[in-house]
């Protein structure tokens, strides 16, 4: 199983207790953190992240010109934005997150091979 790659934007990792917990419970997924939008873009324009974590509450990072700039970047990017829930609220965001994309590449999946039978006007079965 890969990995996924989740960027995380705060300036806030030492002090809040959410991340905090968080970092500390990360095994199956790798993570980066970085402290401002500028370095979250270098970050983006170097490696394909399937999240981003952003931190509403940092006073230096938009959030609008990182959802603005990020599916220039990386097409299937999805946000998940940290608004001061607590670690719980904020795992069951993370875990929703996950399933949401998993639920939607087996969805694609499944789309194209009936797309594949459809178009298909063969025998199903060979004669010979």
């Amino acid at each position: 199983m890969n990995k996924k790659n989740i960027l995380m934007v705060t300036d806030h990792v030492e002090n809040g207790p959410v991340f905090r917990d968080w970092l500390g419970k990360v095994d199956d997924f790798e993570l980066v953190v970085v402290d401002t939008e500028e370095r979250a873009i270098e970050s983006a324009q170097v490696r394909s992240f399937d999240f981003v974590v952003i931190d509403s509450k940092s006073a230096n990072i938009n959030v609008n010109k990182l959802k603005a700039v990020f599916p220039i970047l990386n097409e299937d990017v999805e946000f998940i934005i940290y608004e001061g829930e607590s670690f719980e609220i904020f795992a069951d965001t993370i875990r929703a997150a996950f399933d949401r994309k998993k639920k939607l590449r087996i969805q694609q999946l499944v789309i194209l091979d009936t797309e594949e039978i459809k178009d298909w006007n063969g025998m199903p079965f060979s004669v010979n």
